[in-house]
């Protein structure tokens, strides 16, 4: 039943990443991970980082750019782009996504404390945050992250640099296998 798939190819400061880049808090979490992780990690691995993360994180500023045009000014959020509709916690952040459109899906979450991230990930929970009318949710070939301050990175569940973000989705698509 194997069959061959096609991914697009996906660059973030020209780190290669298939899935999903995300710039905030969730990169936070991975970020911290990275730094106290021996071995090989779980889910549960995350519970740590992501209470730590939780407890003491500013929600930076950040302003988002698809396609060359301001989409989101400069404010806090949360920012998911990428080709998969969820990664690693079935909850689909970029509920529209498809890996092999040759277009990267962006979600823009204006977030300022821990309650407002977490009533985001509820409402994504139940496929409900894109249709809240704060959320930006659209789709481009090139997006750009800016902000004041070094903000966190994280492509595919790794810990990939801060701010700014320069995110392209190529002509190419690499093949797989899937079951």
């Amino acid at each position: 039943a194997r069959k061959l798939s096609h991914i697009d190819l996906c660059l973030c400061n020209e780190k290669v990443f298939l899935a999903v880049a995300g710039v905030g808090f969730d990169a936070q979490v991975v970020h911290e991970l990275s730094r106290i992780r021996r071995g090989p990690i779980s889910k549960s691995s995350y519970l740590l980082p992501a209470v730590s993360t939780l407890r003491d994180y500013r929600f930076p500023r950040v302003s988002v750019k698809v396609d060359g045009e301001l989409v989101f000014p400069e404010a806090p959020a949360l920012v998911y782009v990428g080709n998969v509709r969820e990664y690693g916690t079935g909850i689909p952040m970029l509920p529209h996504a498809r890996s092999d459109d040759q277009l990267l899906d962006v979600c823009v979450l204006p977030t300022r404390n821990p309650v407002q991230a977490v009533s985001w990930l509820l409402q994504a929970a139940t496929d409900m945050h894109e249709r809240h009318a704060d959320a930006v949710y659209l789709r481009g070939k090139t997006v750009r992250i800016d902000s004041p301050e070094e903000v966190p990175i994280q492509l595919d569940g790794e810990a990939a640099g801060h701010t700014p973000a320069e995110i392209v989705v190529k002509d190419i698509r690499l093949p797989f296998v899937v079951a």
